[in-house]
Parts: structure tokens; sequence; C-alpha cells
């Protein structure tokens, strides 16, 4: 699983690097299941979804410079954006990863974003 607080673009350079590996050891790259735990905000205005996760990332002493390559977040249809270029790079499975409001996170994911992808 490549874990949530690194980019999309870091994910396909290290996801073709770990299939080379896995062709040169003679294991067939599509029977190893690739995951991608994806920090994720949505909200009506990006920059909302923006603000939100700042305040996570300078509370918990996280490198905000990287909240935007790290982090899809915005409205929905940039969130279905975001995670389909995750999915695109080759992922099997695409772990969401809300920081706050968990709830409401997670029922705006599954009728707003996810259901759409």
């Amino acid at each position: 699983m490549e874990a949530g607080a690194r980019s999309t673009a870091a994910m396909k350079d290290e996801l073709a690097t770990l299939r080379q590996f896995l062709e040169e050891e003679g294991r067939d790259p599509a029977e190893f299941t690739i995951s991608k735990r994806v920090i994720v905000a949505v909200e009506d205005k990006r920059s909302t979804a923006y603000e939100r996760l700042k305040d996570w990332y300078l509370a918990h002493g996280s490198n905000i410079n990287r909240l935007e390559q790290e982090a899809v977040f915005g409205t929905p249809e940039e969130c279905i954006e975001g995670l389909t270029e995750v999915a695109m790079g080759g992922v099997s499975l695409i772990v969401l990863n809300p920081l706050y409001e968990y709830e409401t996170q997670a029922e705006r994911l599954a009728t707003e974003v996810v259901n759409r992808i």
C-alpha cells in the first residue's frame, strides 16, 4: 500500500520501479495487488477543503507545502478527477482517508464522488 502522504506522480514512478522488480523476480505484476491510501476532502468550494486540510496538516506537524501534491480535495468534480488520476496510475484499490468530519466526509464521498467514478 502506497502511503497517503505521497503524491500521485511519485506513486506512478515508484510503481514502475516495483513492476520492474517483480518482472526481474519472475513474478507477474498483474497478480500483485497495489493499493494507495489517499488523503481526501470534499467540499462545495476547493478553498474550504484546502483550509480544512491545512488546519489538520499544521496541527499534526505535517509539511503544508506538500498538501496540494499529497491530497485529493475540492468540489465533488475535482475529487472525481483526482481519484480517477490515482486509479489510472495503476492501483487496484484506493483507500479514502478523510482527516476531519469523518461521517460527513464519508457520506459526501459515497453520494457525490465514488458513485460517479
